[in-house]
C-alpha cells in the first residue's frame, strides 16, 4: 500500500510560496516541544523533507497545499527530529533553489537530478541504505512507534534479528594473475563476532557476544604488510576446512531468526565478502539479501519490489531474479570447485540472512572523498568509535570493529546530520591525503571491472595517515545539524551568482 506526503518546502512545491523561515514557524508545535518530519531520498540521492498527509497543520493546509508524494517516488523514509525552531529554519533554507535557474540547485541537492525516473543510482542506492538501517535498529529496540509514517510494516519477525560480522584477509603479496587468484585464492586469516543490542538509540547499547579469530594453517607462514596480532583472545590455527565448517556451525547456529551480517568491501578486490561465502566458505548465498534491498525483507517484507519500479512477476535483470511478491536478491553465481571441497551445511528453514556493506554506506553516504588509508580501522576512526585495537591488518580485529561502526551510524541522526558532525574530520586536518573513488569502465564510482589485469591486491599500503592515537575523536555535538553539510558549498554558490 502506498503511502502519501506532502513535501515540506523545496524544489517542485509551486503553491507553497512560503520562505522558510515563516514556513518554520508555521510548522513549529505550539508547545514548543520539537517537531519531527520525515527524511525522504529520491532515487537519485536527492533528498527533501517530509510530513504525512494526516499530519499536516490546519495552518500549512491554508497555504493551498502542494501535490502529494506517493512513497513508491522515494527509496527510504525515515525518522528526522528538530529539537529548535532554528535548526529548523537552518535546514527548509538549504533547501531554497534560486530563481531563474533550471531544476533543483538548493545547496541540498546541487547537481543531483531530482526528477530522474526511478532508477536507482549508486548515490541514491547508499543513502537510503544508510537510512534503511536507522530504521532496522529503532524497530530492533522497539522505538519505531508509527511506523507507517515510513511506509513501513516491519515483520515480526525483526525483534529477533541477530547481528554478526564477517572479515579475511587476502595475502597482498600474490603475484599471480587475476584469474588463477580468483580460482584459487590465498585467505591468510578469517574473523567473525556476534553482537546484541542492549539498549535505547543514542546510548553505548552494543555488546560484543563473542570473537572469533582463525589463522588459515596452509598459509600461516605468509604475512601482510601492517598485520598484527588478535587483541580480544586466542587466535586459532585451522585449515580452511576446518574454518569453514566452524563458521557454518556460527552462521546456523540461531535456527530461523534472521541474521544480519556486516562486512567492509572493497570496489577493487578481486574477491568480494560474498564470493569468499559462496566459494570459499561453503556457504550458499542464492537467495541471500544484499545491496539497496537488503533490509527491506524486514523493514517492509509485503511491498518490496513495486517501489523502485521493478516488475516483481518475472523480470530479470543484473543477474538477479525478481519474483512472489518482492524483489528477491539472488545473485546467479557459476559452479565452483574449492581448492580443499567444503561440506555445505543445511541452511536452517525460512531463514534469512541480509548482507550490509559498511564501506559503501561510509564512503558514498558520508565521506565526499576516499582516504588514502582505506581500512576497516581509519573509517572506523573516521565515525569516532572509542576503544579501537592498535593499527595493524588482523581479520578478527577488524570483525570485531565492523558492528561497533555499524551501531555508530545507524544509533545517530540522518546521514546528512552526521555529515555535519563529521564535517571537520581531524584525519583530513592532519593531511591525509584525499583520494577519489576508484572508477570502473563505466566512469561511476566504484564501478568495477572483472576483467581487469590490474589488482589492487599487489600493492603494498602505504603507511596510514592522520593522528596515531587508536580512539577517534568522537563525533562533535552539534547545534545545527543541517547546516553544517552545505558549507562547503557556499564557494560554488558565488562563482554561480558572478557568472549569470
Amino acid at each position: 500500500m502506498a503511502h502519501r506526503y506532502y513535501q515540506v518546502g523545496g524544489y517542485g512545491v509551486m503553491n507553497w510560496n512560503t520562505k522558510p523561515e515563516d514556513l518554520a514557524r508555521i510548522m513549529w508545535p505550539k508547545d514548543g516541544s520539537g517537531l519531527d518530519l520525515v527524511f525522504g531520498v529520491k532515487p537519485s540521492g536527492a533528498t527533501y523533507m517530509y510530513t504525512p498527509v494526516s499530519k499536516l497543520p490546519d495552518d500549512v493546509r491554508q497555504l493551498r497545499t502542494p501535490k502529494t508524494t506517493s512513497s513508491t517516488e522515494l527509496l527510504s523514509l525515515s525518522p528526522v527530529h528538530f529539537s529548535t525552531l532554528q535548526e529548523l529554519e537552518s535546514c527548509l533554507s538549504h533547501y531554497v533553489s534560486k530563481n531563474g535557474k533550471k531544476g533543483d540547485n538548493s545547496k541540498a541537492n546541487k547537481g543531483l537530478d531530482a526528477t530522474s525516473g526511478n532508477e536507482p543510482t549508486d548515490l541514491g542506492k547508499a543513502r537510503a541504505l544508510f537510512e534503511k538501517q536507522r530504521l532496522l535498529l529503532r524497530g530492533y529496540i522497539g522505538d519505531l512507534t508509527m511506523p507507517s509514517h515510513f511506509a513501513l510494516d516491519p515483520s515480526p519477525a525483526l525483534k529477533t534479528t541477530r547481528f554478526i560480522s564477517l572479515a579475511f584477509s587476502l595475502w597482498q603479496m600474490d603475484s599471480r594473475g587475476i584469474a588463477e587468484k580468483k580460482l584459487n585464492p590465498i585467505i591468510l586469516d578469517l574473523g567473525w563476532s556476534e553482537f546484541t543490542i542492549t539498549a535505547s538509540v543514542g546510548s553505548s547499547g552494543v555488546q560484543v557476544v563473542s570473537s572469533q579469530h582463525v589463522i588459515i594453517r596452509e598459509n600461516s607462514t605468509l604475512k601482510n604488510p601492517q598485520s598484527t596480532q588478535f587483541a580480544y583472545g586466542e587466535s586459532q590455527k585451522l585449515s580452511l576446512t576446518e574454518a569453514a565448517n566452524q563458521f557454518q556451525t556460527f552462521l546456523y547456529g540461531a535456527g530461523q531468526r534472521p541474521t544480519v551480517i556486516f562486512i567492509h568491501d572493497f570496489p577493487q578486490s578481486y574477491l568480494k565478502a560474498r564470493d569468499i561465502l559462496d566459494k570459499v566458505l561453503g556457504v550458499h548465498t542464492e537467495t541471500w539479501h544484499s545491496d539497496l534491498e537488503a533490509l527491506d525483507p524486514l523493514l517492509q517484507p509485503n511491498v518490496m519490489g513495486s517501489a523502485y519500479g521493478f516488475n516483481p512477476t518475472s523480470s530479470r535483470e543484473n543477474g538477479r531474479t525478481y519474483s512472489g511478491s518482492y524483489y528477491q536478491a539472488t545473485t546467479i553465481y557459476p559452479a565452483y570447485n574449492p581448492r580443499s571441497p567444503v561440506h555445505a551445511q543445511a541452511q536452517p528453514e525460512r531463514a534469512s540472512y541480509h548482507l550490509v556493506d559498511l564501506r559503501t554506506m561510509i564512503i558514498k553516504a558520508l565521506r565526499s572523498v576516499v582516504l588514502q588509508d582505506d581500512t576497516v580501522l581509519s573509517n572506523a576512526q573516521y565515525l569516532g568509535v572509542q576503544g579501537l585495537p592498535a593499527r595493524g591488518a588482523c581479520a578478527g580485529n577488524d570483525a570485531r570493529v565492523l558492528g561497533l561502526m555499524w551501531y555508530s551510524m545507524a544509533s545517530d541522526g540522518t546521514f546528512m546530520q552526521q555529515q555535519a558532525q563529521l564535517a571537520f574530520s581531524p584525519q583530513l586536518a592532519e593531511g591525509s591525503t584525499p583520494q577519489p573513488e576508484p572508477q570502473g569502465p563505466s566512469g561511476q564510482p566504484g564501478a568495477e571491472d572483472s576483467d581487469s589485469d590490474v589488482d589492487p591486491n599487489d600493492i603494498i599500503p602505504q603507511q596510514p595517515m592522520g593522528p596515531s592515537d587508536t580512539d577517534g575523536p568522537g563525533k562533535e555535538k552539534w547545534k545545527d545539524p543541517i547546516a553544517a553539510a552545505f558549507d562547503n558549498s557556499d564557494e560554488d554558490d558565488e562563482e554561480d551568482s558572478d557568472s549569470d
